[in-house]
């Protein structure tokens, strides 16, 4: 894991200003990681993966999150594995899973406690057990998390500062 020694130091008052004041830049990548990524890399941050946050201000640890101003799409904040009991991660992908743009079988999708989403999948809280159940509405119950575990990640991960950018974007001709 990395420390908060090893997280980069960034005024992030003077940082941002800067950053707006060079005008469109060209993301660096096409994905809808492409906005994160590029501030990121203006802002000497190096990609990582890691549980850590992104940067320190004024000492205080802080996480990043950027996306496209108009975008539809949610803001994963941490991304944490379920326990894959009953059924195994593939079994899941297979069964309820659909052809990705690559016409790979894929499952990307959002899942609430209002409702189950087109794949027939959602979330059931169980408060005696403190699991939050991925179900399926016909299959029952699929995988699950721990809630102490969820809010132990919520916790170290946004614990201190949580910085959002929502970035205005334009698309260009290459030429």
């Amino acid at each position: 894991m990395v420390t908060i020694n090893e997280t980069p130091e960034i005024d992030i008052k003077k940082k941002l200003p800067e950053i707006k004041n060079l005008g469109f830049v060209k993301s660096l990548r096409k994905s809808d990681t492409g906005i994160g990524f590029t501030l990121e890399s203006l802002m000497g941050i190096k990609e990582n993966n890691l549980e850590s946050n992104d940067f320190t201000y004024k000492g205080q640890l802080a996480e990043l999150k950027a996306q496209r101003k108009h975008a539809t799409s949610n803001i994963t904040l941490f991304t944490k594995e379920p326990y894959w009991t009953p059924l195994k991660d593939s079994e899941i992908i297979n069964k309820y899973g659909y052809p990705d743009v690559n016409k790979r079988n894929g499952l990307k999708v959002t899942l609430t406690t209002k409702s189950f989403n087109p794949q027939g999948l959602g979330i059931r809280i169980d408060k005696k057990s403190g699991r939050i159940n991925i179900a399926h509405e016909k299959d029952g119950f699929l995988c699950y998390y721990i809630l102490k575990d969820i809010m132990d990640k919520l916790k170290m991960k946004l614990k201190e500062n949580l910085l959002v950018v929502f970035a205005d974007s334009e698309k260009r001709k290459d030429g």
